[in-house]
């Protein structure tokens, strides 16, 4: 091989290499950017009104790469409710809980659950929107964050109350009653905006939502 053969290839080499991560950085920027335009998307207009030609044409993409990053429409409507759960995942672990007793936990988890709301509402909007529909979609929402995930707050629930530190009565009702305080002003945002004159995304009106609800289900110590 001659040298300046050599050489080429050397460089042909370094512009693969350096293409690589390159194009490895606009893949994941691609698919970020589908994820975040969807999630707005999906929660402004249902899933049956968001059609793959609308979430490419708002996230400034060919219409192909739903289905190279996700599979289809379906699996990006996934992928949407993943990442924002994940959020929730993220911040309750930044609280650094573990080995706290139940009642710490439970107040964390609860604190936590409302903060997220306010910040990620199209959680729960989209999670609503699967509701009554016969694709799968609802029965995918409970078997990826509803049964295990009722039962983990149900048993801190009821260890509080034996700690007399929660309000008494059925703790999956208790628990049911304490999620719709935590969701409706957030996914309900206009008319609690219209009935209290005041936007429920204001960081002093969540602070406020999460100590009237702490006050409405936990106790003093006895």
């Amino acid at each position: 091989m001659t040298r300046s053969a050599s050489a080429a290839r050397t460089r042909s080499g370094e512009k693969a290499t350096t293409a690589k991560p390159a194009e490895q950085a606009r893949s994941v920027a691609t698919r970020e950017k589908l994820i975040e335009t969807s999630i707005v998307g999906f929660s402004r207009v249902g899933y049956d009104g968001y059609s793959s030609r609308m979430i490419a044409a708002d996230s400034g993409v060919h219409q192909a790469l739903i289905a190279y990053h996700f599979g289809n429409k379906l699996g990006l409507w996934k992928a949407c409710l993943l990442r924002m759960s994940q959020d929730l995942r993220e911040h309750l672990a930044s609280r650094n809980f573990e080995g706290s007793d139940d009642v710490t936990r439970l107040k964390i988890w609860c604190e936590e659950f409302i903060r997220h709301n306010s910040r990620r509402p199209q959680l729960q909007a989209m999670a609503i929107d699967a509701v009554g529909r016969n694709d799968g979609r609802f029965e995918w929402v409970l078997e990826a964050f509803g049964h295990a995930a009722h039962e983990s707050w149900r048993a801190l629930i009821i260890s509080a109350q034996s700690a007399g530190r929660f309000v008494s009565g059925d703790p999956g009702m208790l628990l049911n009653i304490f999620l719709g305080a935590a969701i409706r002003i957030y996914v309900m945002a206009p008319e609690t905006e219209y009935n209290l004159g005041r936007s429920p995304f204001d960081p002093d009106f969540v602070e406020e939502h999460v100590r009237t609800c702490m006050a409405l289900f936990f106790r003093d110590e006895p």
